[in-house]
């Protein structure tokens, strides 16, 4: 069972499931998504982002968003592809298909 919900500001498709993911959809077009990752973590584990630790020592996030971007010319990246990472004792995987799934490591989401 797959629901939505509004937390903090963020989309969240939760996964009603014993792995305790979080999807967020994005755009790459309009969203920024280094601030998507980072708006998720907060709500996620109810931190204000002020609070989250400083994004760009775990992960440069012009080079994160670019990964994203379309090429120069406009075409899009070919291909179904993802990145993962850990920030903010989260394990973060996001899909070249716009989706940001979050899972917590320890018990600090809901």
């Amino acid at each position: 069972m797959t629901r939505t919900t509004r937390r903090s500001g963020a989309n969240y498709s939760e996964e009603d499931c014993s792995d305790n993911r979080y999807l967020i959809g994005f755009d790459p077009e309009t969203d920024s998504i280094s601030q998507t990752v980072i708006a998720g973590v907060a709500a996620l584990t109810d931190t204000p982002w002020r609070d989250c630790p400083v994004f760009y020592e775990t992960m440069d996030p012009d080079a994160l968003d670019a990964l994203f971007d379309t090429h120069p010319d406009g075409t899009e990246r070919p291909g179904q592809w993802a990145i993962e990472f850990t920030y903010a004792e989260c394990a973060v995987q996001i899909t070249a298909g716009g989706y940001i799934a979050l899972t917590p490591l320890s018990g600090t989401a809901e």
